[in-house]
């Protein structure tokens, strides 16, 4: 007799659920919110399967440069530019600043901020397509590394509160992102906020009440908003304004602050 002739219905039912695909949500969602509900589910790409062998190490710049044909030009940003063209988002900021600082002896992270800065800059639009840096938002100061804070929750439900408050119902959905938001990880000690609007091109709906609150447009592309303290103001958040359900929401648009 065959064996699923002696399964009950119940039991078959639950059978096609295990093998059904599984999906995960994002961090930090709220389910009273109606838009959770309909947003985007994420499939799960975790495997519980022993990885067999061993991980191969990451090539060298030069390697990496050699198997791409790449002969480095005397300009950098063009020769990343080639590399990109060829890895894609495996081509990183990083790799930028060692083809300036190899040259002189330096690790990347030894070259001067300001040059830092100007080479990001110089390759953002790759990652970020429209983007651009507000005049008269610059500030000058570190960010560094600081152990996990339990007040950085609290610290984000703040400030929610007054972005909700302030956008009224402009603000469809407000989270926490980042590394701040996961309880017990290193980060830098800048709560990430990111609001999801209904229309990114309104700026009047939303630029001038973030920016009574005390955070300054510092950059703004096609998938969204970047907003940090004003110079004179205590560098404690950064918000991000995205499209409600967008490719830039859902890949929690808060990196783009590399570029800035």
């Amino acid at each position: 007799m065959r064996a699923d002739v002696l399964l009950t219905p119940q039991r078959k039912a639950s059978l096609e659920s295990e093998r059904a695909p599984r999906f995960v949500d994002g961090p930090h969602l709220d389910d009273a919110n109606p838009l959770d509900r309909q947003r985007d589910r994420i499939p799960s790409i975790w495997h519980s399967r022993r990885v067999s062998g061993e991980v191969e190490p990451r090539r060298s710049l030069s390697e990496r440069l050699l198997r791409a044909g790449i002969v480095p030009d005397t300009d950098p940003v063009r020769t990343w530019i080639r590399l990109h063209e060829v890895e894609g988002r495996h081509a990183t900021v990083i790799d930028l600043y060692r083809l300036v600082s190899e040259p002189r002896g330096l690790e990347p992270h030894e070259l001067p901020l300001d040059e830092r800065k100007r080479l990001s800059r110089a390759i953002a639009p790759m990652f970020w397509p429209g983007f651009q840096v507000t005049e008269g938002s610059e500030r000058f100061d570190p960010i560094t590394l600081a152990e996990y804070d339990k007040e950085w929750p609290a610290r984000f439900a703040s400030w929610r509160d007054l972005i909700s408050d302030s956008l009224e119902g402009a603000a469809l959905r407000i989270d926490h992102v980042g590394s701040t938001s996961v309880p017990g990880l290193a980060a830098k000690p800048i709560v990430d906020v990111q609001v999801s609007v209904a229309d990114l091109t309104d700026e009047q709906a939303y630029v001038p009440q973030l920016e009574r609150l005390g955070v300054q447009l510092r950059s703004r592309d096609d998938l969204h908003r970047f907003f940090r303290p004003f110079a004179e103001r205590r560098r404690d958040v950064h918000v991000h304004v995205c499209l409600v359900n967008s490719h830039g929401s859902a890949s929690i648009c808060c990196f783009a602050t590399t570029y800035v």
